[in-house]
C-alpha cells in the first residue's frame, strides 16, 4: 500500500482553480484513491479566534507555518497580525 501525504493545488483565480481541483479529484477517482477530509487543516485555521497573548499567536503560526510556502506575502500577512 503506498500513499501521497499531501496534494497541493494553488491558482491565482478562484474560477480556474476550481477548475484544477476539480480534474485532480476526477484523477483520484479514476484511480481508486482516496482523499481523508479530516488532515485538511483550513477548517481549523478559517475558525481560529483571534489570539489575545503572545502564546496563542505562537500557536497560530504554528499551525500555519507549513502554509507559508503557498500564501503570496505569508510573512507581512503574519507580521500585521502581531502588530
Amino acid at each position: 500500500m503506498n500513499f501521497i501525504d499531501n496534494i497541493i493545488v494553488r491558482k491565482e483565480e478562484k474560477e480556474e482553480h476550481s477548475k484544477v481541483v476539480e480534474k485532480v479529484v476526477k484523477r483520484l477517482v479514476e484511480n481508486d484513491l482516496y482523499v481523508k477530509l479530516e488532515k485538511v487543516k483550513m477548517k481549523e485555521v478559517l475558525n481560529w479566534l483571534i489570539p489575545k497573548r503572545v502564546k496563542g499567536i505562537q500557536k497560530f503560526l504554528g499551525l500555519v507555518n507549513y502554509y507559508q510556502w503557498f500564501i503570496k506575502d505569508f510573512t507581512f500577512i503574519a507580521r500585521l497580525t502581531i502588530i
